[in-house]
């Protein structure tokens, strides 16, 4: 990542303008700002074809795509793409809590200061520096460790691009010096590609299996069978065949969280969700995955 790149897709002017001062004041020397997922996304992908990785800084609440689609289509361009996620729900929400586990690196909430983005970027920069810097196993392994309260041996080597070989040694290193302890063994979905269990979640179209998706209200209309999102009956007449809808139950019913695909346009009541390999990029289903066991270990302290 380009720690001195940011990308802020925010549909609010205000934070935008705040957001860019607290960036700038932190060394950032380019900020692209989006007002919508769309343009983020497009944005995001002339950075990467221009080889650079920026910083994203994501609002939840965007009128045109839900906050989980547009990071399941940035990590899917960019995995290692650090996400932090700008709300004002709680971060115990459900769905914030969704979004944290599927790829976002960190949580900002609104109103935020200089402080706490100075807090998020500091981290990151010094795991940048951290990964620039290490020249050998156990430094390298030192600091996985120390993010990481509890920890499998395969969550280890495949992070870390390690062999079992070169990681056993230091781990008992660090286990006879009381730094770690083993608790147990972990079983761990991997993929059935290339055996790795550095595998993501990701949610997508049931027809076309896209990750451009939004969540909205949609309407049914009895008569003519129209179901087509809310905001495109004008003045209460169906799209369709332009008769007004007046009884809620007898003319029409409404359905909110309807997704819609913003690729193929099919509308459908539930996402369905498979996985994909962040090192083969092969995408497999629950029934088709296979199952790594290893020691795990909790790390007590490093």
């Amino acid at each position: 990542m380009e720690t001195n790149v940011a990308l802020v897709i925010e549909d609010s002017a205000a934070i935008c303008i705040r957001l860019k001062e607290f960036l700038q004041k932190l060394g950032f020397s380019k900020i692209h700002i989006a007002k919508t997922g769309k343009e983020g996304i497009d944005i995001f992908k002339e950075c990467i074809s221009s080889e650079i990785t920026p910083l994203v800084f994501l609002d939840y609440n965007l009128p045109d795509m839900e906050g989980l689609s547009i990071i399941e289509q940035i990590l899917d361009i960019r995995p290692e793409t650090k996400v932090i996620l700008e709300t004002s729900r709680e971060k115990n929400d459900e769905k914030v809590k969704q979004v944290i586990s599927y790829g976002a690196y960190s949580y900002l909430p609104k109103p935020f200061g200089l402080e706490e983005v100075q807090q998020i970027v500091g981290k990151i920069k010094n795991e940048n520096d951290a990964l620039r810097n290490f020249d050998n196993t156990m430094e390298i392994i030192h600091s996985f460790l120390k993010n990481n309260s509890k920890v499998s041996l395969a969550m280890i080597t495949d992070s870390l691009g390690k062999t079992k070989s070169e990681v056993m040694p230091i781990l008992q290193t660090f286990k006879k010096n009381g730094q770690i302890v083993e608790s147990g063994t972990s079983k761990e979905v991997c993929c059935d590609k290339c055996g790795t269990i550095k595998v993501q979640q990701f949610f997508h179209c049931p027809s076309c299996y896209s990750i451009n998706f939004k969540k909205d209200k949609v309407i049914e209309h009895y008569s003519c069978g129209n179901t087509s999102p809310a905001r495109t009956y004008k003045n209460d007449k169906c799209p369709n065949c332009s008769v007004e809808i007046k009884v809620l139950g007898v003319d029409y019913k409404s359905i909110d969280n309807f997704y819609i695909c913003n690729d193929c346009g099919d509308k459908f009541p539930e996402l369905e969700w498979n996985f994909k390999c962040l090192s083969c990029n092969n995408k497999f289903d629950i029934n088709s995955a296979n199952w790594r066991e290893s020691p795990n270990y909790k790390v007590i302290s490093v």
